[in-house]
């Protein structure tokens, strides 16, 4: 069951991978989350544009990540300030 139809399964995979990121880095440090989360979405689609023949390298897949990292902060952000 698709529970976003109108957000590519792709685009929501990159979310997930992005918030898991950030979501298992997020304890120990910001910055640990911010570099991991930028490390996967770009180097994915680095990986993706130096293999065209299997992969397309999409900068809505990386945008997807690192929302996705943002969205998986969030959690530390509200226990912080509570």
């Amino acid at each position: 069951m698709n529970i976003l139809p109108n957000i590519p399964k792709d685009k929501q995979g990159h979310f997930i991978i992005g918030g898991g990121l950030s979501l298992a880095s997020g304890w120990y440090s910001v910055y640990l989350a911010i570099f991991l989360v930028a490390l996967f979405g770009i180097g994915k689609e680095v990986y993706d544009y130096k293999h065209p023949k299997k992969h397309t390298a999409e900068v809505l897949d990386a945008v997807a990540t690192f929302l996705g990292g943002i969205a998986g902060y969030l959690p530390y952000l509200i226990i912080g300030l509570i």
